[in-house]
């Protein structure tokens, strides 16, 4: 039997829908990024867990914004390169980072 998520956030529901990722200025030894899209709750926390899963990561946090049109991301990790690049790999989140 193969089993499926239904968890926000994976799956088919990132293929259709992308979700953008702008780089911020950091916040003291904080890394910062502006999530831009369609992203549930349940898919915040998804992506928290999923971030903190990363190699090097040892804080990450999702913070949805007042206007409810983004989301705050914030991580502390020994190789910023290497952790944007690992939030952009997230099989199922379906991330693109800004061209800035």
């Amino acid at each position: 039997m193969q089993e499926s998520s239904s968890r926000p956030g994976s799956g088919q529901r990132a293929a259709q829908t992308r979700l953008q990722l702008d780089t911020l200025p950091p916040s003291g030894d904080l890394q910062r990024y502006r999530l831009s899209g369609v992203l549930t709750l349940s898919g915040m926390l998804a992506l928290e867990q999923a971030i903190a899963d990363l190699p090097g990561v040892s804080y990450a946090m999702v913070s949805p914004s007042p206007d409810g049109g983004s989301a705050t991301v914030l991580v502390r990790s020994e190789d910023t390169r290497g952790t944007l690049r690992g939030i952009t790999n997230l099989p199922s989140f379906g991330i693109e980072a800004s061209q800035s």
